[in-house]
């Protein structure tokens, strides 16, 4: 398997997915176009031709032509999501270079998805999510998915503050004057059932409404797992169809089931017995864990001359999480990578149960200028925002057991012992910031702004903490782009970030996270066919938790210092209106700079491999009797991740292979899809427990119908 991982990576970097940096098509007015052949379409989310995306709003908050962004953006649209028949959030994002998804087995109680060796904050609109509650995973609502790499504090604020690693902005379907609806069900692997709808109705000529949902049941390889969520996603624009849009956005959003909390490194990848990779940890009566959000925002655009426009977004949403699981105790404690003895590990009941109300405010000015030879655009904003973060965590109860023979006869009960540990965070973020973008001779391309940022955190816990710890500061972003020529430019740019810290048992007063990031690359585009970019960047990030020794991980110190460097390549080939590809592969550096607890400067970060990457392809047959049909196959490919930051312990590499063949009409779709198609048996680091693994997916079948009308 490792030789067979190694010649993916190999293919990979010889190749390299994803959005392209063509030339956008003029947007002066909202209608398809032609290009090379194929279909350019102009949604709300942007200009994309199949797998290619022309334009982002992520990294600027004005539509802007991806080559003339001085920083790597990349975008996953619809219609990759579609042919991959992706099935999650999570395994979407493996089409961008440099991220590493969520683990589809952990509950959704906290977001883990890394960009670049960080920790990244996921938005919906721009609004950040914070732990990203409730059914997570869903894409039924998503028109497509923005990375913006690095920290972006000018334009990216909110609930605890600017992301200092990067964004995946989750794009959300709109409103449209034409009515259309779309209901359909996929069926699979592991009892798989997820009826889904997307449903939109103009109102009149000044009101649309769209509704999209779906709900998810499914078991699991994992021994007597079972799943089931939905979410319900309502949007009404109103407009004068001149001036002025509000858009209201709903969403309510479940999900429940078994608490997973992965394998031991020793008895999986490590020690000289074996654990049934397939194996529950836990009582087969255990409870259901849930997780919950609601959310409500609204957005105001109005135009107020052909120079001038405001806009500004009020969002607020309450969410919550219960975990109820069995967790292991081992010769190092909670961490539990070696056993207790032998074969053996003590098994605790734990509760952990967490609540958040967040609201945010923003509201911006933006004004743009034109001479003939030159074009700026500026943004000055301002943004407010609370998070109160609040919950508890118990543990009580024990057994012994043999995980080569596990037998768990300890019932779950809720744990309520005097040693209860509670704590509360509360976030208070707010700033003021400008940005101006300038062309000349529309081959210079400038962009610069600062935003002054405040954040204030206040930790209180039962044992008798009671923290505020204030940070006021000013963060520029600065870059150019220069078109050497009419196929390729070069970029340059520097951003900083700083964010507050969420709910977590700290040692230590904690501060606001900070990250500086310096990046350069070219971005490329060949008649509208061949086009990518590739990056160089190094981030630096401190203030971040680590592990405390002296609690055993149970707590955390607020005073690591971390570096990630590397190199990334992103390309997408559309030769003709049939065939598109879409590449990407990253090697990725990212270590420990200072000595911190029991973690010595120079370790790697845990869940980071070195090198990454994917590669898919689809053709789909326009004319003759095969018209409607379409194939497709790819392959994902990863070095090994170290478990720990003390390194002990490794997830070796890995690759899995896709493929599926679908057939569309105008008003009828299907496609049979197979996961894993070779049966690739292996182990991931599990996001959650430092220092455990979970099995990677098996191979899974997927059959997908839907009608349009």
């Amino acid at each position: 398997m490792l030789k067979r991982s190694a010649l993916c990576l190999a293919i990979l970097s010889a190749l390299a997915p994803l959005s392209g940096f063509a030339d956008p098509p003029a947007v002066d007015a909202l209608a398809d176009i032609t290009v090379m052949g194929s279909k350019t379409d102009r949604t709300s989310a942007g200009e994309v031709d199949g797998y290619q995306a022309f334009t982002a709003d992520s990294a600027t908050k004005t539509r802007t032509p991806l080559k003339k962004i001085p920083q790597s953006v990349q975008v996953v649209p619809n219609k990759l999501m579609k042919d991959q028949q992706v099935q999650s959030v999570s395994e979407t994002l493996r089409n961008v270079s440099g991220v590493v998804p969520n683990n589809p087995l952990t509950i959704p109680g906290w977001e883990a998805t890394l960009v670049r060796g960080f920790s990244a904050e996921q938005a919906q609109d721009g609004a950040n999510l914070n732990y990203n509650l409730g059914d997570r995973e869903s894409t039924v609502n998503i028109e497509r998915i923005e990375v913006l790499k690095g920290p972006n504090a000018v334009l990216y604020g909110g609930s605890s503050g600017t992301p200092v690693g990067g964004t995946v902005n989750l794009v959300s379907k709109q409103p449209e004057k034409e009515k259309f609806g779309k209901v359909g069900i996929t069926i699979g692997s592991h009892d798989l059932l997820k009826p889904s709808f997307d449903l939109n109705q103009p109102l009149s000529e000044t009101a649309q409404l769209r509704v999209t949902g779906e709900y998810t049941q499914s078991k699991s390889q994992v021994e007597g797992m079972e799943r089931e969520s939905y979410n319900l996603n309502p949007t009404l624009k109103l407009t004068d169809n001149a001036k002025t849009t509000l858009t209201l956005q709903g969403k309510t959003s479940r999900w429940e089931g078994q608490d997973y909390q992965g394998l031991p490194a020793t008895g999986t990848i490590a020690g000289d017995f074996k654990i049934n990779r397939d194996l529950f940890l836990g009582n087969k009566d255990l409870p259901n864990s849930t997780s919950a959000l609601d959310s409500l925002a609204a957005n105001l655009d109005h135009q107020l001359n052909d120079t001038w426009s405001v806009a500004a977004k009020v969002r607020t949403a309450n969410s919550d999480f219960d975990e109820k699981g069995q967790t292991l105790i081992g010769g190092d404690g909670f961490t539990a990578n070696a056993p207790t003895v032998g074969s053996s590990w003590g098994v605790t009941n734990v509760n952990v149960y967490q609540e958040q109300q967040d609201v945010s405010v923003t509201a911006d000015v933006k004004g743009e200028f034109k001479t003939e030879k030159t074009k700026t655009e500026v943004l000055v904003g301002v943004e407010h925002s609370t998070l109160d973060d609040e919950g508890f965590m118990d543990t009580d109860g024990a057994e012994v057991v043999d995980l080569t023979n596990p037998v768990f006869a300890l019932p779950y009960t809720d744990p309520n012992t005097a040693f209860r540990w509670a704590g509360k965070v509360a976030n208070k973020t707010s700033g003021v910031y400008a940005q101006a973008q300038h062309s000349m001779n529309d081959r210079v391309h400038v962009l610069g702004g600062a935003k002054l940022a405040k954040v204030e955190v206040v930790y209180a816990d039962s044992f008798g903490a009671d923290e505020n710890t204030s940070e006021t500061k000013l963060l520029p972003r600065a870059g150019v782009v220069v078109d050497m020529n009419a196929n390729a430019s070069a970029f340059a740019s520097y951003s900083e970030g700083l964010r507050g810290v969420g709910w977590a048992n700290y040692s230590d007063t904690p501060k606001p996270i900070e990250s500086k990031q310096t990046e350069a690359g070219i971005k490329f585009s060949a008649n509208q066919q061949l086009s990518g970019s590739v990056a160089a960047f190094q981030i630096d990030r401190d203030n971040t938790g680590i592990p405390d020794p002296a609690t055993g991980g149970m707590t955390s110190l607020p005073n690591g210092a971390e570096r990630s460097k590397g190199a990334e390549v992103d390309v997408v080939w559309q030769p003709n209106p049939g065939f598109s590809l879409t590449a990407n592969y990253a090697k990725t550096d990212a270590t420990y700079t200072k000595a911190a607890g029991a973690i010595p400067a120079g370790n790697k970060l845990a869940g980071v491999p070195e090198h990454s990457g994917r590669v898919w392809g689809n053709y789909t047959f326009k004319t003759g009797k095969a018209k409607g049909v379409s194939v497709g196959a790819g392959v994902y490919a990863q070095s090994e991740a170290m478990l720990t930051g003390s390194n002990d312990f490794k997830a070796p590499a890995f690759h899995t292979v896709d493929a599926k063949v679908g057939y569309e009409t105008k008003r009828f779709e299907t496609a049979l899809t197979v996961k894993n198609l070779t049966n690739e048996q292996y182990f991931e680091r599990f996001n959650y427990f430092s220092g455990r693994v979970a099995p990677g997916a098996d191979r899974t079948v997927y059959l997908s119908t839907a009608i349009k009308f």
